[in-house]
């Protein structure tokens, strides 16, 4: 543990994101409100919202265009894989799979409304929603299976959190939080004397992680329990809509009053969380979903908004990090570690392990691959434990992805 946290702190003298960065408005082809967004790389992303909305982009954000989502129903959340695959879910049991052209809908036998969304690859993910439902698929959709079940209408998973197929996390009404043991979800105690519900959960490592909810409810989580901590907001009745953690040292959250439109952003610097914007003008401004990629966040909201903040430097030739574990199975790994990946096209692939600091340690791929699925298995024998970072360069794209080995 203690190992863990000098390495993460590592990172953030390495990765640090700037403290005067701006939160500043993107053009947005639509008006609908956006409730998410998820993005792949430093470039592609997605957003969705009211009426089946969905907006992609290829250039950072700095334009947007919509795509036919294949349905008109209110869409909550979405969670891309890679550029060809992603998952949305919404309203009336609605679960959507992008094929890297079209968004599909896929039957899951079940019409009622769903929350949460998280894949591990291409084919193995979760959804959740109303009713206390829980279902798993292995297959890319093609087949579901129902892990959870209360039919209770006032049981609601509005979120989901998955470290592998035998550790994860359900988040969701009057404070449920359930555990994943790879059997069963189990219910784990803790202490949320309200039982407000909880909106959003999103771990940086198996032990450290946050999950927020209503009535300004923010939890930290240090391995073992979840501890509520204070905010800065200013009254108790801000809805807290989602959080990302990115480290043990930085993690950022999004929250709307109970009243008026004063939508705020929050910073966390590993002890306090402060202000990092406020809405301080005449209309309504509301955030829902909440992203970063590298050293880049985005958040989208009422009206259609988004908003980005930060450039998304790198450090030592290493490219913008996004800590992702639906490229890199197990993370953190033991042994050995599975990279996926998806063409397009035949390509140029090129990728390279590097240490925390910066030095190469490993070239994995360096040849013209054909379009399509790949595998790649790293083997951790030659790695000492601690943090690594993997280049994935596609031709002229490059993602780099942390890698925690225990």
């Amino acid at each position: 543990m203690k190992t863990k946290t000098l390495l993460l702190s590592a990172i953030v003298g390495l990765f640090q994101l700037s403290a005067n960065a701006q939160w500043t408005d993107l053009t947005s082809p639509i008006s609908n409100d956006l409730n998410s967004i998820d993005f792949t790389d430093a470039n592609n992303g997605w957003a969705v919202g009211r009426q089946g909305k969905v907006i992609h982009t290829t250039n950072g954000g700095t334009s947007w265009s919509e795509q036919n989502s294949s349905t008109t129903e209110d869409l909550n959340k979405v969670f891309m894989v890679s550029n060809s695959v992603g998952y949305a879910v919404g309203n009336k049991g609605v679960v959507l799979k992008y094929t890297g052209v079209f968004w599909i809908k896929l039957n899951i036998n079940y019409t009622q409304t769903m929350m949460g969304v998280y894949f591990l690859d291409a084919n193995t993910g979760w959804v959740s929603g109303d009713w206390g439902r829980i279902m798993k698929t292995t297959d890319g959709g093609s087949n579901w299976t129902t892990e959870m079940n209360n039919s209770i209408y006032t049981n609601q998973f509005n979120d989901l959190y998955m470290f592998s197929e035998t550790e994860g996390w359900a988040v969701g009404s009057y404070g449920r939080v359930l555990k994943y043991n790879g059997t069963n979800w189990v219910n784990f105690s803790y202490s949320n004397p309200n039982n407000d519900a909880i909106n959003a959960v999103h771990f940086n490592s198996n032990d450290d992680g946050f999950m927020v909810g209503e009535s300004s409810t923010v939890f930290h989580y240090d391995g073992s329990s979840w501890t509520q901590q204070n905010t800065s907001l200013a009254t108790n009745d801000y809805h807290v809509t989602d959080v990302v953690s990115i480290d043990a040292n930085t993690a950022y959250l999004t929250a709307n009053p109970g009243y008026g439109g004063a939508g705020t952003i929050l910073k966390y610097n590993g002890n306090t969380w402060s202000k990092d914007y406020e809405y301080t003008g005449m209309y309504d401004e509301f955030f829902d979903g909440l992203t970063f990629v590298g050293s880049k966040g985005f958040t989208v909201g009422a009206g259609g908004g988004i908003k980005t903040m930060g450039a998304g430097s790198g450090t030592n030739g290493i490219a913008d990090v996004k800590s992702d574990k639906t490229n890199l199975y197990p993370n953190p790994f033991v042994s050995d570690v599975a990279l996926r990946y998806s063409l397009t096209e035949n390509a140029a692939v090129n990728i390279k392990i590097f240490d925390i600091t910066g030095r190469e340690v490993a070239t994995l791929v360096n040849q013209n691959q054909a379009a399509g699925d790949h595998v790649f298995n790293i083997s951790g024998a030659k790695l000492e434990n601690g943090v690594y970072f993997v280049q994935k360069t596609i031709n002229n794209s490059t993602e780099t992805i942390k890698l925690i080995k225990e």
